[in-house]
């Protein structure tokens, strides 16, 4: 009697195999064709101070767009994903372009991670290619004790002229969000005017959509494409237990 073989254990197998490939293309395909990819991370500052129970998961783009000497324009982008958890803990995580050449060379980003934790006041990094795990302290702060939660506009600095606008309230990803509008110019005789554009949540403590506007031609804009309030995924939270650990002074 013959047999037909079994093939399921081979097509789990190379599907375990492949996840990471699979993960990697259908991220890239997000990509704005053209746009050259620019690393980027949420920073410090926007951890603290610690805001407890607001959780949320959010898809963010940035774009920044640059008139070059030739007059043509350039497009460069980002594309993270934060989270916060019910502890406060920050997690940004920058997600993998792809490889664009440029000027005789290949530019991409990597999958790389940045986690803020206000418990252990530690900062963790890691990287798929590198495979380390870079461990340093949060040191404290006064510029951290501002209320994130002031829907004030930000705190500008180098403008010899503003003016801010208050734009009132909007429902953004579903939430409330309060809007203010910069107008500046930058000092010296070739001033440039700058309009910022900020709309950001007070309950969240964090910008829905940020754009602006120079004279020069360059433009950018960060904007949170999708949110869910739910608790994150912790286990993104956890750096891998297999990489080599650098501690930074």
């Amino acid at each position: 009697m013959s047999s037909r073989p079994n093939c399921s254990s081979h097509t789990l197998v190379l599907a375990i195999v492949l996840q990471p490939f699979m993960l990697r293309a259908q991220i890239e395909t997000d990509w704005t064709p053209g746009a050259v990819p620019m690393g980027s991370h949420i920073g410090l500052r926007a951890a603290f101070p610690v805001i407890k129970g607001r959780r949320y998961t959010a898809d963010v783009v940035q774009q920044q767009t640059t008139v070059l000497l030739n007059g043509t324009k350039r497009l460069d982008e980002a594309r993270n994903i934060q989270r916060r958890d019910a502890r406060g803990r920050l997690l940004d995580e920058q997600l993998p372009s792809p490889h664009v050449k440029l000027d005789g060379s290949e530019i991409f980003t990597q999958h790389a991670f940045v986690l803020d934790d206000p418990d252990s006041m530690l900062s963790m990094q890691w990287d798929d290619d590198s495979r380390t795990l870079v461990v340093g302290s949060i040191p404290a702060s006064p510029a951290w004790s501002r209320n994130t939660s002031d829907p004030h506009c930000p705190a500008t600095s180098g403008y010899a002229e503003e003016q801010q606008r208050d734009l009132g309230e909007r429902t953004m990803q579903g939430v409330v969000a309060v809007g203010c509008r910069i107008s500046g110019r930058t000092n010296g005789e070739r001033g440039i005017t700058v309009i910022i554009e900020t709309w950001r949540s007070p309950v969240l403590g964090i910008p829905l959509l940020t754009t602006e506007h120079d004279s020069d031609g360059r433009e950018s804009r960060t904007e949170v494409t999708r949110l869910d309030l739910g608790e994150p995924d912790l286990a993104k939270f956890q750096p891998p237990q297999d990489y080599k650990v650098i501690r930074s002074k």
